[in-house]
């Protein structure tokens, strides 16, 4: 991801608690204002699905009419 961003001319400038998701940011706005260096090994974190409420969305209760010709 951060090799897309730099092609992108987009910084990894950090990444949620949870390990799920990474943040870019367009290099010209990145100056001061963001930790440094813009890396993988700086602002990876480690997946902890524990901090996850739950996966998914919830499943439906309603029948829908176009699932009922399957």
């Amino acid at each position: 991801m951060e090799l897309i961003g730099r092609q992108k001319q987009a910084s990894l400038v950090g990444c949620d608690l949870q390990g799920v998701n990474a943040y870019f940011v367009s290099e010209k706005e990145c100056e001061e204002r963001f930790c440094e260096p813009f890396t993988a090994e700086n602002h990876h974190e480690m997946a902890r699905y524990s901090l996850l409420t739950h996966i998914g969305h919830p499943a439906s209760t309603v029948c829908r009419s176009w699932s009922q010709a399957l």
